[in-house]
């Protein structure tokens, strides 16, 4: 495929893009196969650090988590999963943070949160296995001068998947092309070339994606990243291990949002059972003499306490 053919297929993607008009098998058929926008085109990949990556969720109607399973990638024989930005509707992926407050700051961003109970997991590595992930909007050192097309669909990726969706949105097509390519770059082997033969080869790593927080700049002064992955790269390649329920609560002398630790769990190992620190009825009790962990025993607490409440009881 020429090069004028490559950029008039791109611009026709990006059109259907940006007027929310194709669906995921349209675009996926646009970026894929041997005259697909993607075809020979360089994909640079780094390797995912061994720190923890962390997963919250929120606890809805301020209920205690009971198994880890609640706190790990949705099950689609049991919910209803929407779209979101790399999964599709019904589609199973797990999606953590670089940071605790990170993965707590999508909430924030659709007007949930703020004086509400969350729940983080520890996601800890359990082998050695390399972990390749590929970056939307994050800045890689590059090893080789990339041509225009490429840049231009680099670019474009970025702008997607740091795109700030609406919270009244209700286009249903918003995250399609997020969708396509994640699942292009995460369902497919890896595929290096050997430095001695010059032989294309399967490859033993895993896959994931990365792309910044876009809402954890408008919460709070850390840079933060997003990773998703399958729950199969999780299954094999993570556990949780730490696991503790915080509040958010507002300083509002520096208006920014901190994490408040009221509850802590263990993990029964045989059966995958949570064991709070506090029963729930304990837990709310020393919540209103304002005890518990000593990071709760400060002024933002006790501004807050009777709207926490309010939302506990």
């Amino acid at each position: 495929m020429s090069y004028f053919e490559k950029r008039q297929k791109l611009q026709t993607l990006k059109n259907g893009v940006v007027d929310n008009r194709l669906s995921v098998a349209e675009i996926k058929k646009l970026l894929d196969g041997k005259k697909g926008v993607l075809a020979k085109t360089r994909h640079s990949r780094a390797g995912l650090k061994n720190d923890p990556l962390y997963r919250a969720r929120l606890n809805e109607n301020s209920k205690l988590f009971s198994n880890i399973s609640e706190l790990i990638y949705p099950d689609p024989s049991k919910i209803d999963i929407p779209k979101g930005r790399c999964n599709d509707k019904g589609q199973s992926i797990l999606y953590a943070s670089t940071s605790e407050l990170g993965t707590i700051v999508e909430y924030l961003s659709k007007g949930l949160g703020l004086y509400s109970m969350f729940t983080v997991a520890s996601l800890k590595r359990k082998n050695k296995t390399k972990i390749l992930y590929k970056p939307f909007g994050i800045n890689l050192k590059p090893e080789v001068s990339v041509s225009k097309h490429n840049q231009i669909l680099n670019e474009f990726c970025e702008a997607e998947f740091s795109k700030i969706i609406p919270k009244n949105n209700t286009n249903n097509n918003v995250y399609n092309f997020t969708i396509a390519i994640s699942q292009l770059h995460l369902e497919r082997s890896i595929i290096t070339t050997n430095s001695h033969t010059g032989k294309k080869e399967n490859t033993s790593f895993e896959s994931c994606i990365a792309y910044p927080s876009v809402h954890c700049p408008q919460f709070t002064n850390k840079t933060t990243y997003n990773i998703a992955m399958t729950p199969e790269v999780f299954d094999y390649n993570y556990t949780i291990s730490d696991i503790c329920t915080y509040i958010l609560v507002h300083d509002k002398d520096s208006d920014t949002i901190l994490l408040t630790t009221i509850n802590k769990a263990e993990i029964n190992l045989e059966n995958g059972d949570l064991n709070w620190c506090y029963p729930y009825d304990v837990m709310v009790d020393r919540l209103k003499k304002g005890m518990g962990y000593a990071e709760i025993k400060n002024k933002y607490i006790e501004q807050n306490i009777n709207t926490i409440l309010s939302n506990i009881n």
